[in-house]
């Protein structure tokens, strides 16, 4: 049975190529845990998936420098390919022609794979409304469609204002991405929480919240050192917005007046000017850039604890799950954050957590956990790191996936 992903992915050649032309940040949360995803499918069905995604970048002339983006195909071996779906990048045609060259390029596929199986990741109309376009023949040829949930839409996630243009468009989006979401035959979740307000009933689901790849697992094990320091060195890497807690973070860092302690950051150049105001202000804080993810492994080995500032409020935290978590996790250091409702409780005991949303209790509990010893710090940070290997592996992870697909076909 041949399988096929779609979703909204790059390769590390096309990396440059997104840099260049968008003026809106990559989206690498996102695109790993796609990439996870893939690498999990093919570990445990022994052979290579065919991939299906479109370069994203902001629409022309604001989001982005070019217009038109081309199709291309890519053969990764002689059964298998990757193909990039291109369009008119203007705001609301791109994605007209992406629901249009999908739809095509779908019923091709079906007609050459029946019995086979389509992962869609995320709730994107265009590719929601090719995937409704295809219901018959998918239904001819008995096609397995998985829908792949990261995020919920309109008001149960984060909103622009209503007189907004894309805060207005959103809302419109929502209504279509629920009722079109109804047409696949079982779903991935990162939360629990998320089935509720999805309303689909008698339709199998199960919750991913995240997942490791085993390269990214090996490439941390064979750096995992423990780097000798004076220093009390707190870092965060990732969206450096003030929706998800950064200046009070900052604010809570100026608090500690030890000298001794430094906080580091990594994000979005185009995010950085409040990091980079503190940095004035307080010579301890350091922004380090956008880096790659290779770098960033490196550089949460000379950190005393990783920082998370999400606050726990509002309605969408229950439909998140960070995907920071894990990579934190993954480092073998200790993680500081908050109880966030969308976290398993199964997670508990590797994490440490802020008590209030509040600069001095932060401040308290960031030197509270950094002046425990180093021995405590590296047991507690060894026993979180393997339960990410042991569970949450891409391999372990996406076995539930084929499972509940191998069900569905069993009942069929």
């Amino acid at each position: 049975m041949k399988h096929l992903f779609i979703g909204i992915l790059h390769r590390e050649e096309e990396a440059s190529l997104l840099a260049k032309y968008s003026k809106v940040s990559l989206q690498i949360a996102a695109n790993n845990f796609q990439w996870n995803f893939i690498h999990g499918l093919e570990s445990n069905l022994n052979q290579s998936i065919d991939k299906i995604s479109t370069l994203s970048m902001g629409s022309f002339p604001k989001g982005s420098r070019k217009l038109f983006v081309k199709s291309k195909t890519n053969y990764t071996d002689k059964n298998s390919f990757f193909k990039y779906i291109g369009y008119v990048n203007f705001y609301l045609l791109k994605g007209f022609c992406r629901t249009i060259l999908l739809f095509f390029t779908l019923n091709k596929w079906i007609k050459n794979n029946p019995n086979g199986s389509i992962h869609v990741y995320s709730l994107y109309t265009p590719y929601l409304w090719a995937l409704y376009f295809t219901k018959l023949i998918r239904k001819r040829n008995k096609i397995k469609y998985c829908l792949i949930i990261p995020d919920l839409m309109g008001k149960y996630g984060m909103l622009n204002p209503f007189y907004t243009l894309s805060g207005a468009w959103r809302r419109i989006d929502s209504y279509f991405l629920y009722s079109l979401s109804k047409h696949a035959d079982c779903y991935v979740y990162l939360t629990r929480h998320m089935a509720a307000p999805m309303n689909i009933d008698n339709k199998p689901f199960i919750v991913i919240e995240g997942l490791i790849s085993g390269s990214k697992n090996n490439f941390v094990n064979d750096r995992l050192e423990v780097v000798q320091t004076e220093k009390k060195i707190v870092l965060y890497t990732g969206s450096l917005l003030n929706d998800f807690g950064i200046e009070t973070l900052l604010k809570a860092f100026v608090k500690i007046s030890n000298n001794n302690y430094e906080f580091w950051l990594c994000g979005p150049v185009n995010e950085s000017k409040t990091v980079l105001e503190y940095s004035q202000l307080d010579q301890r804080i350091k922004y380090l850039g956008f880096l790659r993810k290779e770098e960033i492994v490196l550089i949460q080995q000379k950190a005393t604890v990783l920082v998370n500032p999400r606050p726990n409020i509002g309605e969408y935290v229950k439909y998140s799950f960070p995907s920071k978590t894990m990579e934190y996790l993954l480092s073998a250091k200790p993680v500081i954050m908050f109880k966030l409702d969308g976290i398993p409780e199964e997670y508990y005991d590797y994490i440490y957590f802020f008590d209030k949303y509040d600069v001095d209790s932060m401040a308290h509990t960031i030197t509270t956990v950094c002046e425990k010893s180093n021995d405590e710090l590296l047991s507690f940070g060894n026993k979180a790191q393997k339960f990410i290997n042991k569970y949450k592996n891409s391999q372990i992870q996406t076995e539930k996936v084929i499972n509940m697909l191998n069900e569905l076909i069993i009942k069929k």
